[in-house]
């Protein structure tokens, strides 16, 4: 386990170091800034996603270069959503929608969300008002299969 940690570390750092050497230093620091609470689920006028300011100036400045980047991110249970959500913006598929399910409790509310394939739970502490989110390790492959099958696909050339 130890191991499979230091190497996803020392992918995680490559891309980043060859990302620093193409990008401007603010994409680097919006990069190494995001993570999950960057993805905002507004409930106004309709439940949707949306992204803090400085995702939104990731997804703004979007280019190849950091998709890599972005990819190894779906390794961490703290930046896979945030990842999941730019790389499904960055692709254009802007008509995602956001589904939900919710079972209220005694101590606490849960919530099951799904967008553009990926499922994860938010649960709300009713004593202590607090939130926590929760990704499924099973899931969270899944979700960097369809990635990894999808920017292999993007990437081809037609008749290759």
């Amino acid at each position: 386990m130890l191991k499979t940690i230091s190497f996803l570390a020392a992918l995680l750092l490559s891309a980043m170091s060859a990302a620093a050497q193409s990008t401007p230093d603010s994409m680097n620091t919006w990069l190494i800034e995001l993570d999950n609470q960057s993805v905002i689920i507004a409930r106004k006028p309709s439940l949707h996603v949306e992204l803090d300011s400085q995702a939104q100036k990731i997804l703004d400045h979007s280019s190849a270069e950091w998709t890599g980047l972005l990819f190894a991110y779906l390794d961490s249970s703290n930046r896979v959503l945030a990842a999941h959500v730019l790389l499904t913006k960055s692709l254009g598929e802007q008509n995602q929608r956001l589904h939900y399910t919710t079972e209220d409790m005694t101590e606490k509310i849960v919530v099951d969300y799904s967008f553009n394939g990926f499922h994860w739970q938010e649960f709300f502490d009713k004593t202590n008002l607090s939130t926590e989110l929760k990704m499924d390790r099973a899931e969270m492959s899944r979700i960097k299969a369809y990635w990894k099958d999808k920017l292999n696909t993007v990437e081809r050339k037609p008749g290759t």
